[in-house]
């Protein structure tokens, strides 16, 4: 019985390989007896250096004895996210960013307040995956806490290198600085082996959103209010794709349209993704044992009819696709179209991360935030 209900469960990671966010994690046979041992009266702080809510339990601050805790962040960096240093680890340079001033002062209080070493690794030649294989079975534990894709974490879960955070006495997953979504979506069969919270930065910069250029859009004589548009409920893909008609057009007068023309919008393959979640459809949901199963046969017809839609826009003349194989003389194509389209003052919308606002901050034209459009009005 055991072992059919494992099969079962193995079996529902394909509908977990679906998640994108970055998440951190317990190893297999670590327990929390670092962070509960020592002697709470030890320290001089109090509970009102944590910020909680009406309803969050503390947690109780204890003296560490100077253990230093060792945090491995997958490096995004090198996948065209300008400015990222990591989950909870940050840069100390002097133009650092305010996410890494305030990421630095969080780690100094929580050094001060537990006694101890916080320190981290920003890398992505690591094979993660073998190397919390190994430090399972042989008991040295290289880090602490792990900071990397859902798809690596599935794997690890089937090869039964993490624990189940659940059974982490210390641990309260309903105070107020967990992601209460990630606690009720990312559990399997009532277990827990990783998780989303304000120690992370990246899952908030991961927002994906359209970016659009104030300026252009005047230059362009578009006199609609697109916040406006999305308060009234009207920010629907079929209206977006009317905005961007005719705005696509060759300005550099040789005859063709290219990634060094004036685009309605530029996006990439993974937004197609995006844009059918922002339309409300559902990949899984789960049943009620808590185990999870792919939704599309419940209604095919309408993610077909979305796919349908999405893809015809993305393959149209109105949009330039970074990645999409028109563009394989760059080894970044990224940067070279749709980034640098949207730098030079040549692309209305821009669908990205909040990440990528980084590498357009030094732009002279001021940017706009939008959310993805809906797919259907309902």
């Amino acid at each position: 019985m055991r072992n059919t209900r494992f099969v079962r469960f193995s079996a529902c990671l394909l509908a977990l390989l679906m998640l994108s966010a970055l998440v951190l994690c317990a190893c297999e046979e670590e327990t929390a007896e670092g962070a509960s041992s020592g002697d709470s009266s030890a320290s001089e702080s109090t509970s009102d250096s944590v910020s909680t809510g009406s309803d969050d339990v503390p947690p109780e601050i204890v003296d560490l004895g100077g253990r230093e805790i060792n945090i491995f962040s997958w490096d995004f960096g090198t996948q065209s996210i300008q400015g990222y240093t990591g989950e909870v680890i940050y840069s100390e340079e002097d133009d650092s960013s305010q996410v890494d001033v305030a990421k630095k002062a969080v780690i100094d209080h929580v050094e001060a307040d537990y006694n101890c070493k916080i320190s981290g690794v920003l890398d992505n030649s690591i094979n993660l995956i073998t190397t919390v294989a190994n430090m399972v079975s042989s008991g040295t534990y290289d880090y602490d806490v792990i900071f990397i894709s859902a798809v690596s974490m599935a794997m690890m879960i089937e090869q039964q290198t993490l624990t189940d955070l659940n059974t982490v006495s210390t641990l309260n997953f309903k105070n107020s600085w967990w992601d209460q979504n990630a606690v009720e979506q990312l559990s399997i069969d009532h277990r827990l082996f990783f998780i989303n919270g304000d120690i992370n930065t990246y899952d908030d910069l991961g927002t994906f959103v359209v970016m659009f250029n104030k300026s252009l859009k005047e230059r362009l004589s578009i006199d609609e209010d697109f916040y406006q548009t999305v308060r009234d409920g009207n920010w629907t893909l079929d209206h977006f794709m009317e905005i961007c008609k005719g705005i696509t057009k060759d300005v550099t007068g040789d005859g063709t349209i290219d990634e060094h023309d004036q685009w309605a919008l530029g996006t990439e393959t993974y937004n197609v993704f995006v844009q059918v979640l922002g339309g409300g459809l559902r990949v899984t949901d789960k049943d009620d044992d808590d185990l999870p199963y792919l939704t599309v046969a419940n209604n095919p017809q309408q993610l077909y009819n979305a796919l349908d839609k999405i893809i015809n826009f993305y393959n149209s003349d109105d949009v330039m696709v970074a990645n999409g194989g028109k563009y394989p003389q760059y080894p970044n194509p990224w940067e070279e179209t749709v980034n640098k389209a949207f730098l030079e003052q040549r692309e209305l919308f821009y669908m990205g991360g909040l990440f990528n606002l980084v590498g357009f901050r030094d732009m002279e034209d001021a940017i706009g935030v939008l959310p993805i459009p809906k797919t259907f009005e309902d």
